[in-house]
């Protein structure tokens, strides 16, 4: 077989490895913990070990805003609505807001409130591991202290989630997050199993060549 062909195969495997990792969506806590285990982290966002005016710091995950619109004029801490202790995080559409882990994780949950009492809302989350899930989908409310709940499982270890919304100047908060760190043995993030592939059929090539020389 020749090299490239070694190399296209490498890659397929990998990707085909990739097409088959999934992720699963609850919208109910109860749920959610069931299916994580009970290895969970916990984070209320009470304390904050430092911030920017973009960012701010906690124990173990960072949350920042990307965009101009409202980030970060508003954004950050807020006492005004909280599902957990006095106080939550907070940005507003349409920018975006991103949580940020020190290690991977495997499952992320968390209360969302405050969304969708402006004008009808789609919440969309992208996994640091290439992964999309739908949070809400066309929602809307005229009660500004709703709560929702969205939970991932992933298969694949990740270690960062960036919520997206769609329309314009609608405040939304989260608190009362959980997460569990990943397995060691975890498969790797699908730009990693697509390089160890590729890297793995260059050496098997080049080793080959080499010994024919000999």
């Amino acid at each position: 077989m020749k090299i490239m062909e070694k190399i296209a195969v490498a890659v397929a495997l990998s990707i085909g490895s990739c097409a088959a990792q999934a992720s699963t969506i609850y919208t109910n806590e109860a749920s959610f913990l069931a299916a994580a285990g009970n290895a969970l982290s916990f984070e209320s966002f009470e304390t904050v070990r430092s911030s920017t005016s973009t960012q701010y710091n906690f124990a173990d995950v960072s949350f920042a805003c990307t965009g101009t619109q409202f980030c970060p004029s508003f954004f950050g801490t807020s006492g005004v609505l909280a599902h957990d202790g006095a106080q939550s995080v907070f940005f507003a559409s349409p920018d975006t807001a991103t949580f940020t882990f020190t290690q991977a994780i495997s499952a992320f949950g968390i209360w969302i409130g405050g969304a969708g009492d402006v004008a009808s809302l789609t919440l969309t989350a992208a996994l640091g591991n290439g992964d999309t899930a739908p949070v809400l989908t066309n929602y809307s409310t005229p009660n500004t202290t709703t709560w929702n709940y969205f939970g991932i499982v992933a298969d694949t270890a990740f270690t960062s989630i960036t919520f997206t919304p769609t329309n314009i100047g609608d405040g939304i908060y989260f608190d009362a997050l959980r997460y569990q760190a990943a397995a060691v043995n975890d498969v790797p993030e699908p730009a990693s199993a697509l390089l160890f592939g590729i890297a793995g059929a260059g050496l098997l090539a080049l080793r080959r060549k080499r010994g024919a020389r000999r």
